[in-house]
């Protein structure tokens, strides 16, 4: 993960190790919150779905965009995490 956003449903910034693509990707709220991922984590991708960029209309519903897709990630699994060590501000902790 090269970087997490988890305003509305959470993007993703993929690194491909297989050719340094960084893909921008979506995952439903449901499956990021039971399978959580930060920046720094290697996942595995296994199933994804392409569907159309969404935008609210004037009465605050979500409409499609036509021409336009966004790659979202179905099914991954975490393969490495590492946890973050926490900030002190250079202040011993103890």
């Amino acid at each position: 993960m090269a970087d997490v956003d988890t305003k509305y449903s959470p993007k993703v910034s993929c690194y491909a190790m297989a050719n340094g693509n960084i893909l921008e990707c979506k995952i439903s709220k449901k499956l990021f919150w039971q399978f959580p991922l930060e920046e720094g984590d290697v996942i595995e991708i296994t199933k994804t779905m392409n569907k159309p960029r969404q935008t609210k209309n004037e009465y605050g519903d979500w409409v499609d965009i036509p021409d336009t897709n966004v790659l979202w990630i179905i099914k991954y699994r975490r393969i490495f995490h590492q946890e973050k060590k926490e900030k002190t501000g250079g202040k011993k902790v103890g």
